[in-house]
């Protein structure tokens, strides 16, 4: 086999890679609120003059850049119009980020199997395709996903010998993006030093200016109205980081989390890969190997664990947090199989020479026949469990994009109670109804509230927002404004139910796993035909109209 695909092989699994992600473009539910609200709430705003601004976007605090929203709304200006109305936007942008996902992890596996085989690419290819992590993460609209594919595009550079374009990749994700993408960096800088000290300083010279300077210039006057630069990213960072606003618990105000939280989102995204990439390293040094390869695979390793070593201490933990480092332990996983194939592959082979003197060969290849189906059975297992976890996620959190997709043309005054932080974005929003409305739904924290017009909303310092997560009681109405109404009938829920509300109507309902109630967390967590059906409860996720008298 040569160092680097088959050009069939590779075009095989390209087509089937990219076949996935618009498979979750279609179909992967948002996996976090902050998603909708930090940035596709955003696009929407510059996009078509209305949306729900969150704190973070208050030119007060100003934690967040419009740079980055413009590069994504830059997307979907090019495309033609009928493509940018309504949920045909908000697909069509998954759909060019599928698309630049898939792009950029084939980039990746191309420079892998240069420089560590194709046997070791074709794994990744696989860990990356199915995994159930890639396929919610891949496509979202979040800086976290952002910073994946900067690793992905700078470390495929890396490894082809191409120090500089990944350092400008790795310098772009962090400077201009999300700062705490930095470790990942870290080892690509330190290497590239020992032997290109110019290429170093003048990469990290250009990204200060290109991608700090610039956008905090247009922060600062050409959207936020500040009469200085405003390096967004650095407001986050300090407090995330630092611990500065939020009553001085910065982003502890929104949770805390116990240590086993990582291991367990990474164990329920990747499985077995889990497990081969955080003990990678490890193993890699155990196995016998060539130096030269070992070195190299160390190194890309290495960014990994210094990122998992930041945040593992962090008290805020989110599961996207770690989205940076899944190519990375994707790659471990690779190494390490390919590394225990080859070393059982040797070992194998002088134990036949050995015991069976007479009959090496055929020995040599039933013993590697065994090996290489055991292998193949466990990473037809990791297919199975991640596509039983990717489906999972779909039949039990999809029924928003279905529900909302139902609005009537020309429905007004649409409201969520505690349904809120399922909202998938207003472009979910007939063209012509107001902003989104919240009613009571035992919620007491700080709920988003529309921007003012535009373009005024942009740097005008909102009434009724803090950064303390301080419930605002102006963004609520009653439920006689609300025409529509989005409503998940928990059985025993301690709010009023709409749905069963005589009042009102059913204009579309869908199934949605009401957790408490399905005992099973085998069932819950991954689809399990049968089983599934059998354990879980189903919930009615409804929009309803208000009956006409």
């Amino acid at each position: 086999m040569s160092a680097s695909f088959p050009e069939s092989s590779f075009f095989f699994g390209a087509v089937a890679l990219i076949a996935v992600r618009l498979l979750a473009a279609a179909n992967a539910p948002i996996m976090d609120c902050d998603e909708t609200y930090n940035y596709w709430e955003p696009l929407h705003y510059v996009l078509k003059g209305t949306g729900m601004q969150t704190w973070e976007y208050s030119p007060q605090f100003a934690l967040r850049s419009y740079v980055y929203i413009e590069l994504h709304a830059l997307v979907l200006r090019v495309l033609p119009a009928s493509m940018v109305t309504g949920p045909s936007a908000f697909f069509a942008l998954r759909q060019c980020l599928a698309l630049l996902c898939a792009s950029s992890e084939l980039l990746f596996c191309r420079a892998v199997s240069g420089r560590f085989g194709a046997r070791c690419a074709t794994l990744l290819l696989v860990f990356l395709g199915a995994s159930s992590g890639m396929f919610h993460s891949g496509i979202a609209l979040l800086p976290s996903t952002t910073c994946m594919y900067g690793v992905l595009l700078g470390y495929a550079a890396w490894l082809s010998n191409r120090p500089r374009t990944g350092l400008l990749c790795g310098t772009f994700v962090v400077v201009a993006v999300w700062p705490i993408v930095a470790p990942m960096f870290i080892p690509m800088g330190l290497h590239t030093l020992t032997t290109d000290v110019v290429g170093v300083v003048g990469c990290a010279v250009l990204g200060l200016l290109a991608f700090g300077l610039v956008p905090a210039l247009v922060d600062g006057y050409l959207y936020y109205g500040a009469a200085q630069p405003l390096w967004a990213v650095g407001n986050f960072l300090s407090y995330n980081a630092l611990g500065q606003g939020g009553g001085g618990q910065g982003a502890n105000l929104y949770g805390e989390e116990p240590w086993s939280f990582y291991p367990k989102n990474l164990l329920l995204n990747f499985n077995l890969v889990a497990l081969l990439g955080l003990g990678s390293l490890l193993t890699l040094v155990v196995l016998p190997g060539e130096r030269e390869r070992r070195k190299h695979a160390c190194l890309s390793l290495s960014g990994m664990y210094l990122t998992i070593g930041v945040l593992q201490p962090m008290a805020h933990k989110e599961e996207r947090f770690l989205t940076m480092v899944y190519p990375t332990l994707c790659l471990g996983a690779a190494l390490t199989l390919d590394a225990l194939l080859t070393a059982v592959s040797g070992g194998v082979a002088a134990a036949a020479r050995g015991a069976a003197a007479k009959r090496p060969g055929l020995l040599r290849r039933l013993l590697g026949l065994v090996v290489r189906l055991g292998v193949a059975v466990a990473v037809l297992g990791f297919i199975l469990l991640c596509a039983a976890r990717s489906a999972a996620l779909v039949q039990n959190h999809g029924a928003p994009f279905a529900v909302y997709a139902a609005l009537p043309e020309g429905a007004t005054n649409v409201c969520v109670g505690k349904e809120w932080y399922r909202f998938p974005a207003s472009f979910f929003l007939p063209a012509s109804a107001p902003p989104l409305l919240y009613i009571r739904g035992g919620f007491t924290g700080q709920l988003p509230q529309p921007y003012a017009e535009w373009p005024r909303g942009l740097s005008a310092t909102p009434e009724h927002m803090n950064d303390r997560n301080a419930e605002e009681p102006s963004r609520y109405v009653g439920l006689g404004a609300c025409n529509y109404v989005i409503d998940l009938d928990l059985e025993g829920q301690t709010e009023p139910s709409v749905v069963r509300d005589g009042a009102w109507e059913k204009v579309k309902c869908a199934p949605f796993l009401d957790a408490g109630r399905s005992t099973s967390t085998l069932a819950r967590a991954f689809y399990v035909p049968r089983l599934s059906a059998r354990k879980n409860v189903y919930a009615p996720y409804c929009l309803m109209a208000r009956r006409r008298r």
